[in-house]
């Protein structure tokens, strides 16, 4: 409803213009708030006081206002589903995102859903999102906080109502890596995600520092996974990364995923894809 009444509205304001281009007096031309508002189904709810007719001008004012809430809004949808999997305090995500972008209010923001200061146009906030709550995750010290401060000491509810196979396909999709040899991998090193590795390590990729990782819930550690894969190699080529990734044994590992690879194509389903099985968290 709320992209029907942005749309209206700039209707319009093309119909404004149309009676008056070049005309300075066009600007000062009088909209008629109630037969918009009645006709086009607008909310001018956000107006400290309106009167019966508006200006050009304080319309265009509406839109501007209109176009920053609904990106604030659909921003703060990503920030708290990230910072829910992060267990991440979403105000502090919120607040950083805030700064950047002048109050909402900085023209990439508003024209590209850009929420850093490179020119590039977004089609969605989640991939800068994901890595900005995930470096946030990191490296607390780079944003002034520390593991503590950060934490969400909130009650979470459900951390995801996906499946894995959805939650990772949907995220890979976001990263813009292959989603099936991303789930292959993660299958292959957890056992379809029925080993230890994911069951108490909540860590179905087998990251690895001085040991296997250890991650909060089963969905931060397929992110964490997931931005592995993204930023540690250049392309989802099995047998280019077998090296790095399993060092040890990089043909038995690549035969591995591919024969796990294989049998997700053919039909293999995982244990939350059976009827009446929960997702551990």
């Amino acid at each position: 409803m709320k992209k029907k009444r942005l749309f209206l509205m700039e209707l319009a304001l093309l119909s404004v213009l149309a009676t008056g281009c070049g005309n300075e007096k066009s600007k000062a031309k009088l909209i008629s708030v109630g037969e918009i508002s009645k006709s086009s189904d607008i909310s001018l709810d956000r107006l400290d006081c309106i009167d019966d007719v508006i200006t050009y001008d304080e319309m265009k004012v509406i839109i501007e206002e209109n176009k920053r809430q609904e990106l604030i809004d659909e921003c703060k949808e990503v920030v708290d589903r990230y910072s829910n999997i992060y267990e991440i305090n979403p105000d502090i995500i919120y607040k950083i995102i805030k700064e950047n972008t002048n109050d909402f209010s900085s023209t990439n923001f508003k024209n590209f859903k850009n929420i850093y200061s490179e020119e590039e146009n977004y089609n969605s906030f989640d991939s800068q999102v994901l890595m900005l709550v995930h470096d946030v995750y990191k490296y607390p010290n780079k944003y002034g906080y520390d593991n503590e401060s950060i934490k969400n000491n909130d009650t979470h509810g459900d951390i995801c109502d996906m499946t894995i196979r959805e939650f990772i396909y949907k995220n890979a999709d976001i990263l813009d890596i292959d989603k099936d040899t991303a789930l292959a991998i993660a299958c292959a090193e957890s056992g379809y995600f029925t080993d230890g590795i994911a069951v108490n390590n909540k860590n179905p990729f087998a990251l690895n520092i001085n040991g296997y990782i250890y991650y909060d819930n089963l969905y931060l550690g397929i992110l964490e996974g997931l931005i592995n894969l993204k930023i540690g190699y250049s392309s989802l080529d099995i047998n280019s990364m077998a090296s790095i990734y399993c060092p040890y044994y990089p043909d038995i590992w690549i035969d591995y995923v591919n024969d796990v690879k294989n049998e997700l194509s053919n039909g293999k389903k995982l244990y939350d894809e059976e009827e009446n099985v929960l997702i551990y968290n």
